[in-house]
């Protein structure tokens, strides 16, 4: 009997691992042989889930170029010389870094000695290039803590993605959430969630990758560190969002012109840290598909802070102008408890940043707001006053 209809229950998300890529294994030393297969088939140990989710969306546009003669008013045909494009656009909501950990940004556990960028697997290739996997399961049913490996499930392949943009934002009476868009080169539907061919193709000539199978495991309700499983959260509150901007490498608080902000002595309502990854696809004759998508450069991260007006620190453009700082935004989140001392969970600093805009707005029946904007430049693997860097619970 056909369903009527597929809602957010029946869905879960996956990626594949960061060893390998997007045409390698998806395992580590579990194979299996299924008699009309007759080959080895990888299993799940290196696929994640990604939790909290909130929403999916993807798209495959194709490209397409009009062949014209004349003596013939229309097109004789319209040929794609160009390879399509896929599009997958994820939003999660923030309960700790396991989900940026395994989408391939670099997250260092907290307590971890040292820093360094959160995009460095992506630029050594380390953690570029994955799979993800959208599982649907039978209508009527949770798809969390039920078993997927059965007739009637569905599975979304997304083959040979990249990360093309990510940004991060809280604010007061929401939960902190993590957008994502990804760009890749192949999409499939399959039956079942195992003995299935993974969804990527070699870029070189555009054909499918033959010969590593997965099966994914049976989705969960949360992700629990097995060393900490007292830190496990089902989401983070406003509350235990602290923020703050420091002149770069101190801990001189900002005391520029305009509005304080702080969090202890500010009113800041909102923050979102973004930074795209602009793709290069580079091509070749003899080849379908871009043989690789380099990301070009310079690269820019931003924020942007928004409160409400409460004290001024006193000053003038002109000394921003003599003075040109740069200042460090670090915002901190801690588990959702009453301790006095709370572990942190999660942990975002843009380093090197400068102002780029400062805007305020009041009318009558609102209060004076102000808008704080602040860019900076990611660097190198090796970098470490410059850029996007995180730690946490991964």
């Amino acid at each position: 009997m056909s369903r009527n209809r597929v809602i957010y229950q029946s869905d879960a998300v996956f990626v594949g691992p960061d060893a390998g890529g997007a045409t390698g294994a998806h395992t580590t030393g579990i194979f299996a042989t299924y008699g009309k297969l007759g080959t080895q088939m990888s299993g799940n140990d290196n696929i994640d889930q990604l939790y909290r989710i909130q929403s999916v969306a993807w798209n495959a546009s194709v490209a397409r170029q009009n062949v014209n003669q004349f003596g013939e008013l229309a097109a004789i045909d319209q040929l794609i010389l160009e390879q399509p494009t896929v599009g997958l656009d994820l939003t999660w909501l923030v309960n700790g870094l396991e989900n940026e950990r395994a989408i391939g940004l670099t997250v260092k556990n907290t307590g971890q000695a040292g820093v360094v960028s959160c995009i460095s697997g992506i630029l050594s290739k380390a953690t570029d290039e994955h799979n993800f996997f959208v599982v649907q399961a039978a209508e009527g049913s949770d798809i969390n803590n039920a078993t997927i490996q059965v007739a009637g499930t569905r599975v979304y392949g997304f083959g040979n993605m990249f990360l093309s943009s990510y940004s991060t934002e809280g604010n007061v009476g929401g939960f902190p959430q993590a957008t994502t868009r990804f760009e890749g080169l192949n999409y499939v539907v399959q039956t079942g969630a195992e003995q299935n061919v993974v969804p990527a193709v070699f870029p070189t000539d555009g054909t499918r990758v033959t010969g590593w199978f997965y099966k994914l495991s049976n989705p969960t309700s949360s992700y629990v560190d097995a060393a900490q499983p007292d830190l496990a959260s089902s989401a983070f509150r406003p509350g235990d969002i602290t923020l703050n901007i420091y002149e770069s490498g101190t801990t001189t608080a900002y005391t520029g012109l305009g509005a304080v902000s702080d969090s202890v002595n500010g009113a800041l309502q909102s923050y979102r840290f973004n930074f795209d990854l602009r793709r290069e696809n580079l091509q070749k004759l003899g080849s379908k598909f871009a043989y690789s998508k380099e990301v070009t450069y310079p690269l820019d991260a931003t924020c942007s802070i928004n409160g409400l007006v409460r004290d001024l620190n006193v000053g003038s453009l002109e000394t921003i102008i003599c003075d040109d700082k740069l200042y460090d935004i670090q915002v901190t989140i801690a588990r959702p408890t009453c301790d006095t001392v709370k572990p942190v969970l999660a942990k975002y600093i843009l380093k090197g940043a400068k102002i780029s805009n400062q805007s305020y707005n009041m009318n009558i029946g609102s209060n004076k707001t102000f808008t704080l904007d602040f860019t900076s430049q990611i660097g190198s693997a090796t970098q470490t006053s410059l850029g996007m860097f995180m730690s946490g619970i991964n």
